[in-house]
């Protein structure tokens, strides 16, 4: 099966909806078929990576969203500049001390540091019973992860459960260090609202594009249990700093519990699964310009996933087109999205080093 990559100079910043007059009801077909193929690839991902993934609550059992809370939950392993906030340095035993060192190191490396946010990742099931246990509630609503600051396991995944935390917050070149806590003895520890203030102050930016103008501040404000309480039910609660109203920095939480975050990018995917049938369908781009007019009427496409990523594949030829990564740079394209949701570098990575192993244990000794 030949793989091409989408052909440079291919104008992809166009929006889809100026590239021509398209049949509406092939687009609907095809982009049909779309969302087919990535439920089918969420699946492979979500048994390929070993997610929990217990399909108990209607409503909640599509395989895409399962997925996408792991994808997003997931740090994308890059090189990143560490911001400590106003509560550094610590004073921390030397165990604690050397585990912070080490995750300093491997944030400035890029390396993979989601060992250290723990089984979760892989247990937490958008789709189970127990609304506590669908996501990461701090980081569903306050864009806050946590990190154990344990010893890296030398045989396993996930590092080794400690006695501290670090919360911080992630972005595409950048790491906000927010604090080191307990693990254990604070039972509200996850939704205090000390952590976001910290936040607030020490980067008023992150906050600012979630301040809600003109909203009146009201009488009784929410303490920390009562912001537990609230995550676990699906409600999202204001956030009240400094006089000033803000919603949540994480998108908060649905009312099914699950991150809002979440919903918002599988309805951005399912967009771009649109416009990308409306691209594909285009008589004269990069997809339909190679078939002349009688052996268009054959073409068959559909998405697949391949060990180098995510690919727009033409059956009647077995011919590929490979998605481009994102470069988080404000230039991706719709491609790019798609391909980040579905076959991010990490997974890509993680697919071809599978298949080198099965093909290690069927080569004859």
């Amino acid at each position: 099966m030949p793989i091409d990559a989408p052909p440079p100079g291919t104008s992809t910043s166009v929006h889809p909806y100026e590239l021509g007059v398209l049949d509406r009801a092939l687009t609907d077909e095809l982009t049909g078929e779309f969302l087919k193929n990535v439920d089918e690839i969420a699946t492979e991902l979500i048994t390929g990576f070993g997610l929990k993934h217990s399909l108990a609550v209607a409503g909640l059992q599509t395989p895409l969203l399962r997925w996408m809370d792991f994808r997003l939950r997931t740090i994308d392993p890059r090189p990143r500049q560490i911001y400590a906030s106003d509560n550094f340095p610590k004073s921390l035993d030397e165990p604690t001390v050397k585990a912070l060192r080490s995750i300093e190191q491997a944030i400035r490396n890029g390396d993979d540091i989601n060992p250290f946010q723990g089984k979760g990742l892989l247990r937490f099931d958008s789709s189970g019973k127990n609304r506590s246990e669908r996501t990461d509630l701090l980081w569903a609503d306050w864009g806050i992860h946590h990190l154990h600051l344990g010893e890296a396991s030398t045989d396993q995944y996930f590092s080794s459960r400690s006695n501290y935390l670090l919360f911080a917050m992630f972005f595409a070149d950048a790491a906000l260090f927010i604090d080191v806590l307990p693990h254990s003895g604070d039972p509200l520890l996850f939704a205090r609202e000390d952590l976001i203030r910290v936040v607030a102050r020490n980067w008023p930016v992150v906050v600012e594009p979630y301040r809600l103008r003109g909203t009146l501040i009201p009488e009784r404000q929410f303490d920390d249990n009562d912001r537990k309480m609230l995550r676990k039910s699906g409600i999202e609660a204001p956030l009240i700093i400094g006089g000033k109203a803000y919603s949540s920095p994480g998108r908060g939480v649905t009312s099914a519990s699950t991150p809002g975050k979440v919903t918002d990018a599988m309805f951005r995917l399912r967009r771009n699964l649109r416009f990308l049938a409306q691209q594909v369908l285009e008589p004269e781009g990069q997809f339909l310009a190679p078939f002349d007019e009688e052996s268009r009427r054959d073409c068959q496409f559909s998405l697949r996933l391949c060990p180098e990523g995510l690919v727009v594949y033409e059956r009647s030829r077995d011919h590929a087109w490979t998605l481009p990564d994102a470069k988080f740079d404000g230039n991706d394209t719709y491609f790019a999205e798609i391909s980040d949701a579905l076959s991010p570098p990490w997974a890509k990575q993680s697919i071809q080093e599978a298949i080198t192993r099965a093909q290690a244990q069927i080569a004859p000794s």
